[in-house]
């Protein structure tokens, strides 16, 4: 399935209620945005993002890629008092040189 279909299939995904998803849209070459809406409130923040974050997800999960955040975001709409929390992110394949890898402990007798 095409990129542009995955789009169309996860607009508007959110499990959660009170949440309006907006979808996942192309921002630039190679990355993506998500984002979701609720009302205001530390809770809301946290129920926007993690909806918004579920998204992106699965959306580089659908693509049996992973997924890497570049960079979030949260606004308020002053008057409706929603908060809207928006992430951008890339879908590199599984062995890319942009995925990060863990930390290798060394051992103390190393550090001497």
């Amino acid at each position: 399935m095409g990129a542009f279909a995955m789009l169309a299939l996860c607009a508007g995904c959110s499990s959660e209620p009170g949440v309006e998803g907006g979808g996942v849209r192309q921002s630039g070459q190679d990355s993506y945005m998500a984002s979701s809406r609720t009302r205001a409130g530390n809770a809301g923040v946290l129920i926007a993002q993690s909806a918004a974050l579920q998204n992106a997800r699965a959306f580089c999960e659908s693509q049996g890629r992973r997924f890497i955040e570049l960079a979030d975001g949260v606004s308020q709409e002053p008057l409706s008092g929603q908060v809207t929390y928006s992430v951008r992110f890339r879908c590199p394949t599984p062995g890319s040189p942009e995925l990060p890898h863990p930390a290798v402990n060394r051992s103390s007798d190393d550090l001497l």
